[in-house]
């Protein structure tokens, strides 16, 4: 997996690795995370979802549900409709949705990360950009931004 050993700013002159993360992360406090299971729905471009799979098992070891099917191939025989119906379901499963973005001028195609943001927006939903604001909405007060994935997992565990 190559995410896995490539080097993430976790913060100003830090770097990490996934791995790395993984074994600081592993040495805390497990109780205090795993006390009451989080349920986590991943956005992200569809490309993407062999790194989706990667950070969802990290997450899935620091005691968070991942609710995203999508993530591990739940989507897989469906029919458009039936992805749409799916992926709306799994947003309302969850207590928070961590979309992952890119920077801005990046050309990507599909949406359905902004819909499934925009949904949890309006569900109420905790709201988690991991990278760059992308559109207005991003700059809700409701949503928290973080430049990388390590930066997100630092802060929750300082909460």
């Amino acid at each position: 997996m190559r995410f896995w050993n490539v080097k993430y700013c976790v913060g100003p002159g830090e770097y990490s690795t996934y791995q790395d993360l993984v074994d600081q992360y592993a040495k805390e406090d497990e109780a205090r995370r795993v006390a009451s299971p989080h349920k986590l729905y991943l956005a992200a471009l569809f490309s993407r979802r062999a790194e989706m799979a990667t950070i969802a098992d990290l997450l899935k070891s620091k005691g968070f549900e991942i609710v995203a099917r999508w993530v591990y191939g739940g989507e897989d025989g469906l029919t458009r409709e039936q992805i749409a119906l799916l992926d709306l379901e799994d947003v309302d499963k969850a207590d928070t949705v961590v979309s992952f973005t890119h920077e801005r001028g990046t050309m990507t195609t599909g949406g359905g990360r902004h819909v499934e943001f925009g949904y949890a927006l309006a569900r109420g939903k905790r709201l988690v950009l991991i990278g760059e604001r992308e559109n207005v909405f991003h700059h809700h007060p409701a949503v928290r931004v973080y430049p990388t994935l390590g930066a997100w997992l630092h802060a929750l565990c300082r909460e």
